[in-house]
């Protein structure tokens, strides 16, 4: 049961009351205040339907006040501001509250209304209604009003067109205009089992011609002026066209509203709009929330989206990150950014390094220190593996998810800098198996990732008895009983751990090999007798040859063995270079034909970030 309809006169004092200090605002000519959101036309256009489908009594009720209270001949011109407040709040959420300058004004032509941009007429958003609407139809004037409260919306929430000059989406009358308004005038569709009633927005039920209002209009406002067709520029011959609003009608909405609404649930009803209000900082204790109508204009910050709420980011940060600005510049608005689900530690290393170039925890503890000193005498990383601790930080794990979402995200300032950070790790007491079990889960395995892999598998082990052989890390993975169990598993399940474990073997064996090599190199004097005596160069050293005896130690079958590139006399041949020739990366390495050769720029720095075009873990190519 519908409550009482007030009178027209009660209807007008309860609006006024109740908007007094908005009201002031409207009309306050010297307010500067500016508000932008730079939201994008689908998620301001989802912003307010939703709110109209949650609340629509309320708005229904509202928009009953409006009509009631805006009365011709009771001080029309104070009314009609405490209106626009009231469909602000009602329903576009009170975004426009102090952003818009509204005043009334002589419009040429059939022009009822308009709204300007900021700087146009105001430094804030101008409304602007005809004086004439003040003796006319009572429902076109609401109707006017809604129009022109709309355009204000969507420019206190939507973010400019980058080029300047160019027409302005947020002044048309495409689908995110015409959504709403279908929406608003929907609510006062005829129910079930009811005959139709006109209503008070439909066309019939509006003054279509001039009314015979000249008999209390002033003068200044004959009835032939409300007829003229005035120019096509419906701005002012001193503003641009792409400024304002082209409103030639009270609705001025052509596309039919069955089309609007098909296109708005396969487009825009899936948007989350549950971020408008708030956007929010992470600090120490979490997410600490702000009100997005305090946190500023919308254009001088980006926002990352991670479980369901955004995070603020200046944009001056992104400019230091061209990666990540070339990444937002690809976006449908340029502003936001979709973060994947990752635990909080993750988002909170990427957060902390747009914003600070950086992210703990410092790696001094990892590092050669007087706690390290008796335990690990290597200098440089990848880290060695030393006892577990539980209570530990897992410095390889933070690392290594944040190599893993700057990959996903094409992030590769993040990605270097993290990958900097596990070979700057001399030792660590982080269990192994979890963090090969985070780089080879599902999901991408970036190349460089897998190249610190083999690196860290490859890495000589410091603590050893005397008379032992040199071990490595993959050698106490594979041997270790805390450790062997989970290594063998991992093996199974992951065909590139795998390779890579090929890889590190590969690169131990490499190593022993270059440096028996060393071990067994030949001191140049020991060349000289050949050098002095030609006749050496022409002997034979098969047994036929014999007659000849060869100088001491110059033969060594390390050295001269059948890959080598010279022969035992010291002649070159076609043969196969060694191992150790300078042709090959001195710290890579050369993986088999037909088998994973990891990364294919394994003679740059693997460190340095890379800005040229590569494909993603997706195969997209960024």
């Amino acid at each position: 049961m519908h409550a009482p309809r007030q009178s027209p006169i009660a209807a007008w004092i309860s609006l006024l009351e109740k908007h007094a200090e908005a009201t002031q605002s409207l009309q306050d000519e010297k307010s500067t205040t500016a508000r932008n959101l730079a939201w994008s036309l689908d998620f301001a256009t989802a912003v307010a339907v939703t709110n109209i489908r949650r609340s629509p009594k309320e708005i229904r009720s509202a928009l009953r006040l409006v009509v009631e209270a805006v009365v011709p001949r009771v001080a029309p011109e104070q009314g009609i501001f405490a209106a626009f407040s009231e469909l602000d709040a009602s329903i576009f959420g009170g975004w426009m509250k102090d952003a818009v300058f509204m005043k009334w004004s002589r419009l040429g032509g059939n022009r009822p209304g308009k709204t300007s941009t900021p700087g146009t007429t105001n430094p804030r958003i101008t409304v602007e209604l005809d004086e004439r609407l003040m003796y006319g139809s009572k429902a076109k004037l609401v109707l006017v009003l809604l129009h022109q409260t709309t355009h204000a919306y969507f420019l206190t929430c939507c973010a400019p067109p980058k080029v300047a000059g160019s027409r302005d989406p947020r002044l048309g009358h495409d689908r995110h205009f015409c959504m709403i308004l279908h929406s608003v005038l929907g609510l006062f569709s005829d129910r079930r089992n009811q005959p139709p009633r006109r209503r008070w927005y439909q066309p019939n039920a509006m003054v279509t011609r001039a009314p015979k209002w000249h008999r209390e209009a002033p003068e200044s406002f004959p009835a032939r002026q409300f007829r003229r067709p005035g120019h096509l520029n419906v701005c002012d011959h001193n503003q641009s066209s792409n400024s304002c609003s082209t409103c030639l009608k009270p609705f001025q909405c052509e596309i039919p509203a069955d089309r609007v609404i098909e296109w708005y649930e396969e487009d825009c009803a899936s948007i989350d709009v549950s971020r408008a209000a708030t956007v929010y900082a992470l600090t120490d204790s979490g997410p600490e929330g702000t009100p997005r109508i305090k946190a500023g204009l919308g254009s001088d910050y980006v926002e990352f989206v991670w479980d369901g709420k955004a995070f603020k980011i200046s944009r001056s940060r992104i400019e230091a990150n061209p990666s990540l600005k070339w990444r937002l510049a690809r976006q449908r608005n340029g502003r936001e950014l979709q973060i994947p689900a990752v635990a909080v530690e993750t988002f909170r290393s990427l957060y902390s390094f747009v914003r600070t170039g950086s992210y703990t925890p410092e790696l001094m503890k990892v590092q050669n220190n007087q706690e390290a000193a008796s335990a690990s005498s290597s200098t440089a990383g990848p880290p060695e593996i030393l006892e577990t601790r539980k209570d530990w930080p897992d410095f390889l794990g933070i690392d290594i998810r944040a190599i893993k979402l700057a990959a996903e995200l094409g992030f590769i300032e993040l990605e270097s800098y993290a990958l900097r950070r596990l070979f700057a790790q001399h030792f660590t007491h982080n269990d192994p198996i979890v963090a090969l079990q985070v780089i080879y889960e599902k999901g991408c395995i970036p190349d460089r990732l897998r190249d610190w892999v083999v690196s860290f598998m490859a890495k000589p082990l410091s603590y050893r008895q005397s008379g032992q052989t040199e071990q490595f890390n993959l050698d106490f993975l594979q041997q270790s009983l805390s450790f062997a169990a989970g290594m063998t598993r991992l093996m199974e399940e992951s065909g590139a751990l795998r390779e890579d474990v090929r890889r590190a073997t590969t690169k131990i064996m490499r190593s022993s090999h270059e440096e028996s090599n060393q071990m067994a190199m030949v001191h140049p004097a020991s060349l000289q007798p050949i050098q002095q005596n030609p006749s050496y160069f022409h002997a034979d050293p098969s047994p036929r040859g014999n007659s000849i005896s060869l100088p001491p130690q110059l033969w060594n079958e390390t050295m001269f063995s059948p890959q080598s590139g010279v022969d035992p006399l010291g002649r070159r041949g076609s043969r196969t270079p060694p191992l150790s020739s300078p042709r090959l990366p001195s710290n890579g390495y050369m993986p088999a034909h037909g088998s994973y050769s990891g990364s294919s720029r394994m003679f740059d720095d693997p460190l340095e970030p890379r800005y040229e075009s590569r494909p993603d873990c997706w195969g997209r190519f960024y």
